[in-house]
């Protein structure tokens, strides 16, 4: 269930990260989840993950919690990662 370039242009317009993030939960529920957020140039990114393999994905995560050393780069096709800015403007990873 991988978001395409294409799938995004029938995507409606996002006025705000808030209003981007209310229509991908509509749509891909529990699949969507918060990484982190950071600044780039003074503008604030949301970090999401859809996940694409929910056991291996929360097995990452969960390693993670404990501090347990993980090699992230094994888990990188159990998500897709999206970067939304405070404009509601999207971005595929």
């Amino acid at each position: 269930m991988q978001i395409t370039k294409d799938d995004v242009t029938q995507f409606p317009c996002f006025f705000n990260h808030q209003s981007a993030r209310m229509w991908l939960k509509s749509v891909y529920g529990e699949y969507i989840a918060l990484s982190h957020v950071d600044y780039r140039m003074e503008t604030k990114i949301y970090f999401y993950h859809l996940v694409q393999d929910k056991t291996r994905y929360l097995e990452w995560k969960d390693s993670k919690m404990r501090l347990e050393p993980v090699e992230d780069s094994v888990y990188r096709d159990t998500y897709q990662l999206i970067e939304i800015t405070e404009t509601g403007r999207l971005k595929l990873r």
